[in-house]
C-alpha cells in the first residue's frame, strides 16, 4: 500500500483545525485502512486511547508504510493508558525495511511522545529531529517543532523553551498548511503559563494575541480553558484586575470542561482576591471554594488538581481542618497529574506541592519541619524566576522564623511588578511584617487584626475564624493592647495611618 499523509489520513481542513469530532462522525461505519489510521489518530487526540486501540485492532495486520504506521499509533495508545511494558516492546523492535518518510515520521513521532511523558528532554528532542525533513509534508514540519520546543521545558530551560515555542506559533500561523490548531491550543496554553509565572510584558502581549490568532475548536476546549486561567491571572500581575476578574466569570459562566477545573476557578477567585488583600471579600470565596473542592471527585489526571494545593494554602491560616481535609484528598489521588504536565513541570508541582504541606505544617506548630518545606519551594521557584510564588514563600517563611531576610527577599522578588495589586499587597505585608507591634502577634491574632479593621464585630470574628465569641474577645483585648490603642477604631486609625491595612 502507497505512503499516506496525514492530511489523507484525516481530511486536512478537519485534522488541522482539530475537529476531531467532526472527523469521527463523518466516517463513522468506514472500514478502509485510511479511515482506520484517521479515526485512531483523532480518537489518540481526544485522549480516548482505549477506544484508538479497537479501531486499530479493526484493521488487522497491514505490512509496509501503514502497517508501521497503525504499530506508531498503537504505541501511543499505550503511552496515554500508562501500559509502558507494550510501549517498550514497541520501542525496543527494529525500523521495518522499505518505510517511506512518512512512515518514519510517525515512528519518530511516537518516540518523541514516549521520551516526553517519560520525562527525558534529551531524548525527545533527538526524537523530535528525526520527525519532519525539509521536503516533508508541512504538517509534520509543525509536529517537529512543537515537540522540539517542548523538549527544553523537560530540561529545565524555560527561557529557551518559551522562544522555540513562540518561534513554533509563529511557523503554523504564517500559513495554512503548517497548521495544526491543536498544537497551538497546547502551545498558547504553555506559554501563558511561563507568562505567568516569569514575568514579562512583551511576553504577556504576545501570548494575549494568541487568543484572536488561533481558531480554536470544542474539541480543544480544556487546553483553552487553561490558557484563559493562565490569561487571567497574567493580567492581574500585570496590573489589570478588573479583566482579571472578568476573565474568571466568563469561566465559570460558560461551563467549565470538567468538575475538578470548576473546583480550581472557584479558588483562583478567592485566590486573586486574596492575593489582593480584601480578606472580607476573600473569606466568603474561600469557604464557597473549599465547600465546591470537597465535594468535587478528582477523578480526572488533569492540571486542575494544582487547585487543591492553592487552596490548602490558602485555608490553612483560616480553617486547619479544612485544610487537612483538602491535603488528604491530593494525597489520596493515584496519580498526582498527566504524565505529560508532570513530565515539563515536575519541579514546579513539587514546589507548590511543598508550599502547601508547608503551610499546613505551619498551622500545627511543626516549625521545624515547615521551614524545610517552604525553604525548598523559595529556592525552586526562585531558581526559575517564579518571583511573585517565590515572595508569597518568603512571606511564609518570614512568619515563622522572624527573620527579616526573608522580607527583603519578599519585596526584592516582585521588585518588577510595579503595577501589580499582588505585588502592591506582598510589599504591603512585608512593610506590615517589619512593624514590630504586627511581628509580636500570633497568625490567629494577625486574623483577628485583620477582622477588626475592616469593622467586624466579636461575634463576626468568632464565625470567620470558628471560634468561641470569648475566645475571639480575649483575642481582640490582646491585640488592641499590643498596639496601645484605647478602641477597635483607634486601632484601624492606627493601622491605616502606619499603611498596614489596605
Amino acid at each position: 500500500m502507497c505512503a499516506v499523509s496525514v492530511r489523507s489520513l484525516a481530511p486536512g481542513e478537519l485534522f488541522r483545525a482539530a475537529r476531531f469530532s467532526e472527523y469521527l462522525a463523518a466516517t463513522k461505519g468506514e472500514d478502509r485502512p485510511e479511515v482506520r489510521l484517521g479515526r485512531a489518530r483523532s480518537l489518540i487526540y481526544l485522549l480516548k486511547h482505549g477506544d484508538a486501540l479497537f479501531e486499530l485492532a479493526s484493521i488487522g495486520k497491514i505490512s509496509g508504510d501503514v502497517g508501521a504506521i497503525a504499530d506508531a499509533f498503537r504505541c501511543r495508545a499505550h503511552i496515554g493508558l500508562g501500559e509502558w511494558h507494550r510501549v517498550e516492546q514497541w520501542l525496543a523492535a527494529e525500523v521495518p525495511d522499505g518505510i517511506t518518510k512518512v512512515g518514519r515520521a510517525e515512528i519518530a513521532l511516537a518516540r518523541t511522545v514516549a521520551a516526553m511523558n517519560q520525562g527525558h528532554g534529551e531524548e525527545m528532542y533527538a526524537a523530535a529531529l528525526q520527525i519532519g525533513a525539509e521536503d516533508a509534508d508541512p504538517w509534520y514540519r509543525s509536529a517537529q517543532q512543537f515537540y522540539a520546543a517542548w523538549s527544553f521545558l523537560l530540561k529545565d530551560e524555560y527561557d529557551a523553551g518559551y522562544r522555540a515555542l513562540r518561534e513554533a506559533a509563529e511557523f503554523m500561523l504564517s500559513s495554512p498548511e503548517r497548521m495544526d490548531v491543536l498544537f497551538l491550543a497546547r502551545i498558547a496554553q504553555a506559554l501563558a503559563a511561563l507568562s505567568r509565572d516569569m514575568f514579562s510584558t512583551e511576553r504577556f502581549e504576545f501570548v494575549v494575541s494568541l487568543e484572536q490568532r488561533i481558531p480554536w475548536t470544542l474539541d480543544v476546549r480544556e487546553p483553552h480553558f487553561a490558557f484563559r486561567r493562565c490569561l487571567a491571572w497574567g493580567h492581574a500581575l500585570h496590573g489589570s484586575e478588573r479583566t482579571a476578574h472578568r476573565i474568571i466569570f466568563e469561566l465559570l459562566e460558560d461551563g467549565t470542561p470538567t468538575p475538578e477545573w470548576r473546583a480550581f476557578i472557584y479558588a483562583d477567585h478567592a485566590f486573586l482576591v486574596a492575593a489582593t488583600g480584601c480578606n472580607e471579600i476573600a473569606d466568603p470565596l474561600i469557604e464557597q471554594a473549599t465547600s465546591v473542592a470537597l465535594q468535587t471527585s478528582w477523578r480526572s489526571a488533569g492540571e486542575a488538581r494544582i487547585g487543591l494545593l492553592n487552596l490548602v494554602e490558602l485555608v490553612a491560616d483560616r480553617d486547619l481542618t479544612a485544610a487537612q481535609a483538602l491535603l488528604d484528598i491530593y494525597e489520596r489521588i493515584p496519580v498526582k497529574i498527566a504524565a505529560s504536565y508532570a513530565a515539563a513541570h515536575g519541579w514546579r508541582l513539587e514546589a507548590i506541592e511543598n508550599h502547601a504541606r508547608g503551610a499546613v505544617l505551619s498551622a500545627k506548630g511543626q516549625t521545624q519541619a515547615a521551614k524545610d518545606l517552604l525553604k525548598q519551594a523559595f529556592n525552586s521557584f526562585s531558581r526559575f524566576g517564579f518571583s511573585w510564588r517565590a515572595a508569597a514563600v518568603s512571606l511564609r517563611l518570614h512568619a515563622l522564623t522572624n527573620d527579616a531576610i526573608w522580607l527583603r527577599r519578599a519585596e526584592d522578588a516582585v521588585a518588577e511588578f510595579p503595577n501589580s495589586a499582588i505585588a502592591r499587597e506582598i510589599r504591603r505585608r512585608a512593610r506590615g511584617s517589619a512593624d514590630p507591634r504586627l511581628a509580636s502577634l500570633s497568625p490567629a491574632q494577625r486574623r483577628v487584626f485583620e477582622l477588626i479593621c475592616h469593622g467586624k464585630s466579636n461575634k463576626e470574628i468568632a464565625s470567620a475564624l470558628k471560634i468561641s465569641v470569648n475566645t475571639a474577645r480575649n483575642h481582640v483585648a490582646a491585640v488592641i493592647g499590643r498596639f496601645g490603642a484605647h478602641s477597635r477604631a483607634h486601632l484601624a486609625a492606627v493601622a491605616r495611618d502606619a499603611g498596614l491595612t489596605t
